[in-house]
């Protein structure tokens, strides 16, 4: 008798189970980031679909903002929205579903952020007129560097789309040891955003241009965008003509005056070539943070001993 009931036992068992392959784990294949800001991530499950996505801290589970493309396909992207911790654990989870009918089944993938930069102090505001995708590019080239503090959404402006008057750019120079300004569309306000630089200048802090920033739009010039930082020949007070930085104006060719004169004690710059792509130029600056390429500071900014207040 027992030997008869063993197969009908097992046949229950059979019918009451789901159809399809509900128990199976799904079979995806993920290119995960260790960047922190916005980081981009894709994930592959051939033949199968991927209903949800979420990313979470493994700590604490807590919800990570992101933006996804392509659900309800076997092929997804996924974006962060912000910045994440550094050093910390993240786990990525979808839930996929086979097209068996036993509905979606979690997959997951679990990895570690950078560890925390070398010089985690040393704030930079970046202020662009260049394409968006230009500006994230250039974000996640720093961001992978690994040296400066990681980027976060408030230390961007963009310069063609917000005219923003000098005092305004001066407070958002607050709180940050250096700027990196890159440029090559239009500036609502070249003029008024030159001024606040000279003045994050002459109180001891970094500033690196790149791009465009010393073209003028006129006749005399082959450019014909108005992405030049400052007013015409600096700004009043900087000690004559040629007692700043010229970019552009002298062995350029393009112009007559400097666009923006700043003290040569407080900045290191470079003239790049016309057209250069700003997110590799802006990478190649990053490359020695202890020469001039990339001044942290105008007192260096790489010991305690030099590094500038982070009050201003």
């Amino acid at each position: 008798m027992f030997r008869r009931l063993v197969p009908l036992l097992a046949l229950a068992i059979l019918a009451a189970s789901p159809a399809g392959s509900a128990l199976a784990a799904p079979s995806c294949t993920a290119d995960i980031s260790t960047l922190r800001y916005r980081p981009h991530y894709t994930v592959s499950c051939a033949g199968q679909t991927i209903d949800t996505v979420q990313l979470v801290k493994t700590s604490n589970g807590a919800s990570v903002g992101i933006t996804t493309n392509g659900l309800t396909t076997s092929d997804v992207t996924v974006d962060g929205n912000g910045t994440l911790a550094s050093n910390k654990q993240y786990r990525l989870k979808l839930w996929v579903d086979d097209g068996l009918g036993g509905g979606a089944v979690l997959w997951t993938q679990t990895f570690r952020t950078l560890k925390p930069p070398a010089h985690a102090n040393l704030h930079v505001k970046y202020i662009t007129a260049i394409p968006a995708d230009a500006v994230l590019d250039m974000a996640h080239r720093i961001d992978k560097a690994n040296v400066v503090a990681v980027p976060t959404n408030a230390d961007f402006i963009d310069a063609s789309t917000r005219s923003l008057s000098s005092s305004a750019y001066a407070a958002a120079l607050k709180h940050h040891q250096s700027a990196l300004v890159v440029t090559d569309l239009p500036i609502l306000n070249g003029a008024g955003l030159g001024a606040a630089l000279n003045q994050f200048c002459n109180n001891g802090h970094g500033v690196v241009l790149a791009g465009q920033t010393h073209w003028r739009a006129d006749a005399a010039t082959p450019w014909n965008v108005t992405s030049a930082v400052g007013a015409e020949g600096g700004p009043e007070g900087a000690g004559g003509e040629g007692a700043g930085l010229a970019m552009g104006g002298g062995g350029g060719g393009f112009g007559e005056e400097p666009e923006l004169q700043l003290p040569s004690t407080s900045m290191a710059a470079t003239r790049p070539d016309r057209r250069t792509a700003a997110s590799r130029l802006a990478m190649c600056l990053l490359g020695d943070p202890r020469g001039t390429g990339f001044p942290l500071s105008g007192r260096d900014g790489l010991t305690k001993s030099s590094a500038p207040s982070s009050k201003e």
